[in-house]
């Protein structure tokens, strides 16, 4: 329930009550507590706060842990690091020789509001990508001569793919969590994952 299960939680009654602050304090929208912490950063008397809106977000830093240094404990893993390691190897060196006398044309293409749909201007349902391909397209007319009429859908036909992914590993202690036969084991290899609903670009498998 996200009503009730995401609340923010700021402070307990009891240390609220040691340090002065009434938990009843505040109107009837928002509590006094968390008036006085946003009037605080803000530098403005709290009365003077109407309304807001406010996104709260895990601001702590990645850190590696465990008995052998092996854990990264870390928010906002999906898709973060598919997106960082993609970027790092379009911009290697080794990569960089390669393109240099390539004819394909490399994108890593990252979209946000994965979470909520992929359906936003923005997401990965959207018309972003091909809208790039278009623009490309023209530059290209532009530059080059004889270009087929379906240069765009004869270039996607002939791509490869990849939709890179975070994969939740089995943990020990909620094994019960994962299906009999999905069961994505922690230092076993690269999972290849599937969609029925093809959000995947797996399709040639």
């Amino acid at each position: 329930n996200k009503e009730g299960n995401l609340i923010p939680v700021l402070a307990s009654e009891m240390q609220a009550r040691l340090a002065g602050k009434p938990a009843d304090s505040g109107t009837a929208a928002h509590h006094g507590l968390l008036l006085e912490l946003l009037a605080r950063e803000l530098n403005v008397d709290a009365k003077n706060i109407r309304d807001f809106e406010l996104d709260v977000c895990d601001t702590q830093p990645a850190v590696i842990g465990g008995a052998l240094e092996e854990w990264i404990f870390s928010p906002r893993l999906d898709n973060l690091l598919s997106s960082f390691c993609a970027i790092e190897a379009l911009a290697s060196d080794e990569v960089a020789k390669s393109l240099a006398s390539s004819t394909d044309v490399h994108v890593v293409a990252l979209f946000d509001n994965e979470e909520v749909g992929s359906s936003s201007a923005a997401g990965a349902a959207s018309s972003l990508l091909k809208d790039f391909f278009n623009r490309f397209n023209e530059v290209v007319r532009e530059n080059v001569k004889n270009v087929p009429a379906d240069f765009v859908e004869s270039s996607l036909a002939r791509s490869f793919v990849v939709s890179a992914d975070m994969a939740h590993g089995v943990h020990p202690n909620y094994q019960e969590k994962h299906q009999a036969q999905h069961r994505p084991n922690i230092h076993s290899g690269v999972v290849v994952k599937t969609n029925a609903n093809q959000r995947y670009a797996t399709n040639a498998l």
